[in-house]
């Protein structure tokens, strides 16, 4: 039975108000902790506020009560405090519910192999490292941090920290939870000046002279950036001035 049809049966076998104070649950195989209220409205069914504390589960338990793409576009463990509600109606939960709140993913890993690759050669690249920046590199190990929003399927990051060796991404954005738009914009900053990014002597040379535009003041560089296009087939460049403010 699906996650969300089993959600359902759960909430209609509730008569009445509910409040939870507090309740230990399972979704999947993690574990969470919630408080709250089930509130019944009259010939609508249950409107649901709850408070929700997760303290280390997998990602995936969670993405598959709103995200209907498989594979997810990345598998980590997740620790987060969140506000959950799901209004009345006969929708699916996935098209209706609300989430916002505040997450830590550690372990990532992306399962689409060219976002994999790219964020490797990206680690090596910052660290200062460009000719070991080929496709195929060992999987580094990376943190994000971030507080979004999630309503009608679209997951909205007001800040999202991304870290892995030798650099820092910090953007903000939008992500669709069907895997059909990626529109995040941002900066990279890397231990390695841009001049140093590159396995070229000539544009190692070139990149000197434009290497002080992008330098940051606490050393090293900071590339604007921005990631659009869908989940399959992301696309990753400058942004030089679309979001410069």
């Amino acid at each position: 039975m699906p996650l969300h049809t089993t959600f359902h049966a759960i909430v209609d076998g509730i008569s009445g108000d509910t409040y939870l104070e507090p309740v230990r649950a399972k979704l999947g195989g993690s574990s969470f902790t919630t408080t709250g209220a089930v509130v019944s409205i009259k010939g609508q069914g249950h409107r649901i506020n709850l408070s929700v504390d997760v303290p280390d589960s997998q990602l995936q338990d969670f993405l598959d009560l709103a995200v209907k793409t498989k594979p997810p576009v990345l598998t980590a463990r997740l620790s987060a405090n969140m506000q959950l509600q799901i209004p009345p109606g006969g929708e699916s939960v996935s098209k209706k519910i609300n989430l916002e709140g505040n997450f830590t993913l550690r372990n990532i890993h992306f399962t689409n192999p060219k976002v994999q690759d790219k964020v490797d050669m990206l680690s090596l690249r910052a660290q200062g490292d460009p000719k070991a920046a080929k496709p195929g590199a060992p999987d580094v190990s990376s943190q994000m941090d971030g507080r979004f929003r999630m309503s009608s399927r679209l997951l909205r990051f007001n800040t999202l920290t991304y870290m892995l060796p030798g650099a820092r991404v910090n953007l903000q954005g939008i992500y669709s939870l069907d895997g059909q738009q990626f529109d995040f914009y941002g900066k990279v900053l890397t231990q390695a000046s841009l001049s140093h990014m590159v396995d070229s002597r000539w544009q190692s040379f070139l990149l000197k002279f434009v290497s002080p535009f992008f330098r940051n003041k606490g050393g090293g560089a900071a590339i604007p950036v921005s990631i659009t296009g869908t989940r399959s087939e992301p696309r990753f460049g400058l942004d030089l001035f679309r979001h410069r403010r």
